[in-house]
């Protein structure tokens, strides 16, 4: 019989994790670690080779605790970062589909990077878009993807560029295990008038 309580296993029944559930363990965890540690100082065998782990761990985790440091953990800042330096046209027009939130962080509507000149233009189909450009002589246009499949639609008139992608290019190019139309690329196109 095994004589494990419960609510120690219960953790592993809940789907959805968040980090607030692992407040409560965090003193108990730190005196275990501490106690690993007293263990593995006193065991000879590690005491050979405690600094050859300490290196290599100090060169693992180094280069991704600089990355985290200034690289924003939400991928949407820098999308907005982007347009408050980039964006061109007069005024710079961003479009989105269906009500989409444009400056959207985690659900939440963000400011830090909005630029006040662009003009956001919600539109329910292509052909919107297509319509506004023509109607407002507009020569530069956005468009911010954040749906599922790829924007495939060609705008008359105009040329398609990715303005901005978190995915390098030549990580797009490979799609093992169709992994981009499980993944919300949020791709930034910029739409050039064809002169």
């Amino acid at each position: 019989m095994d004589s494990t309580p419960l609510y120690s296993n219960s953790f592993f029944f809940i789907s959805h994790k968040e980090w607030r559930f692992l407040f409560p363990i965090v003193t108990i965890f730190t005196y275990i670690c501490a106690l690993g540690l007293d263990h593995l100082l006193q065991n000879k065998n590690y005491l050979k080779i405690h600094k050859y782990v300490y290196i290599i761990s100090c060169i693992q985790v180094l280069p991704f605790l600089a990355y985290r440091t200034f690289v924003p953990a939400e991928p949407t800042v820098n999308y907005s970062r982007y347009l408050y330096y980039n964006a061109k046209g007069n005024p710079p027009t961003l479009f989105i589909l269906r009500n989409a939130s444009d400056y959207s962080m985690l659900g939440t509507n963000t400011s830090y990077y909005k630029n006040p000149a662009v003009i956001s233009v919600s539109i329910n189909n292509f052909e919107e878009m297509t319509n506004y450009l023509v109607a407002n002589k507009m020569d530069t246009a956005y468009y911010i993807d954040k749906t599922k499949p790829a924007f495939n639609y060609d705008v008359p008139g105009y040329k398609k560029t990715v303005a901005y992608c978190i995915y390098p290019n030549w990580l797009l190019n490979w799609n093992i295990n169709n992994w981009r139309n499980r993944t919300q690329l949020w791709i930034l196109y910029q739409l050039t008038k064809i002169k």
